[in-house]
């Protein structure tokens, strides 16, 4: 896709590149930059909703569990709206 800097909002239709249905299974999300005639890896940021939060035997270890991103450790998350 072709974007601007700052945040960039995509949908997946859940298609292959030829319009068939993607198969059942886990994806991943990496994004690229072009900055001039070299291409970059860019942070990507995926959005859930929290279903349920789990705490570690200890107390420690604070899990937030999404049915669309699976289980996420707090410590991985950049922001709650």
């Amino acid at each position: 896709m072709s974007a601007t800097s700052g945040l960039q909002s995509f949908t997946w239709n859940g298609t292959t590149s030829n319009g068939a249905a993607a198969p059942s299974g886990t994806y991943n999300v990496a994004a690229t930059a072009a900055v001039g005639a070299t291409n970059q890896s860019a942070s990507t940021l995926l959005a859930g909703t929290v279903q349920s939060v789990s705490l570690g035997t200890s107390g420690t270890g604070v899990t937030l569990n999404t049915p669309q991103l699976g289980s996420v450790a707090l410590s991985n998350v950049q922001q709650i709206n």
